[in-house]
């Protein structure tokens, strides 16, 4: 079974693993088992603890977003303050910061996998 299979997808993938050679009580056993893990996630979902992993993906690349955002930003915002702390030129100070955040952001990378915005 893969991720994203429809149920009857996943039903005719497992029979095709396990034969359809079940006795009653074997396949009662199965479909039991089954039912419980189905409500063990609709109770998860419902309970907040289980979510999507789409909405995962999507909360993740906007933290990734905001802290990105923010570092880019970090220059402009730090060096005036760190400019008048030293007696220096802002302008100067802001446009040393600026390749090192850049570096830095660089070295952090891009996401990879599975968690790149789809």
């Amino acid at each position: 079974m893969e991720e994203g299979d429809s149920p009857t997808v996943a039903a005719a993938k497992i029979i095709a693993l396990t034969g359809a050679d079940m006795d009653f009580e074997e396949a009662r056993r199965v479909k039991e088992n089954y039912l419980a893990l189905l409500n063990k996630l609709e109770y998860e979902q419902k309970d907040g603890s289980l979510i999507a992993v789409q909405l995962a993906e999507q909360v993740l690349f906007e933290g990734a977003r905001q802290a990105r955002d923010a570092w880019l930003n970090f220059p402009a915002r730090i060096g005036p303050m760190l400019a008048a702390t030293l007696g220096i030129e802002a302008d100067k100070v802001t446009e040393a910061l600026t390749p090192h955040v850049h570096k830095q952001i660089a070295d952090l990378g891009e996401p990879e996998g599975e968690f790149v915005k789809r």
